[in-house]
């Protein structure tokens, strides 16, 4: 019930923030300045874990939004394909083909659910003495 939950708002979320006018092809052009999508990909690259999809994940992905968007998001193989639906079906992205399943497989990866508990621990590099 509580990662359906997650998975909704996450849902709901990126709904928020997506450029809804997104082009429904990928060589038409987008509502996105050419210029902000140069410098959404450049730093997404800088920002993306490696890996065997990072380009197809910016390609594709990038196109409409900033990869912040991505990288604030977890969920599970199955939570990112409803994301990559709900997209399709309502945001204009366009069919992924064969690519789908190496896009899914790189997001479940690396921005898979965390349990993390009530907090992530501190870390201290310095400790200093309170007078």
């Amino acid at each position: 019930m509580k990662l359906s939950y997650r998975i909704l708002a996450s849902i709901y979320f990126v709904s928020m923030l997506i450029v809804s006018a997104c082009s429904t092809q990928p060589d038409k052009p987008s509502p996105i300045p050419e210029k902000q999508i140069s410098e959404f990909k450049n730093e997404a690259r800088q920002v993306l874990p490696d890996g065997e999809a990072k380009e197809l994940v910016i390609n594709n992905c990038v196109h409409c939004h900033s990869h912040l968007l991505i990288t604030q998001n977890q969920a599970t193989g199955e939570g990112w394909q409803s994301m990559i639906v709900w997209m399709q079906e309502t945001q204009g992205l366009w069919p992924l083909g064969q690519n789908e399943e190496a896009i899914v497989a790189y997001l479940a990866k690396n921005f898979a659910p965390q349990s993390t508990g009530r907090r992530i621990p501190l870390v201290v590099e310095e400790w200093y003495e309170l007078k």
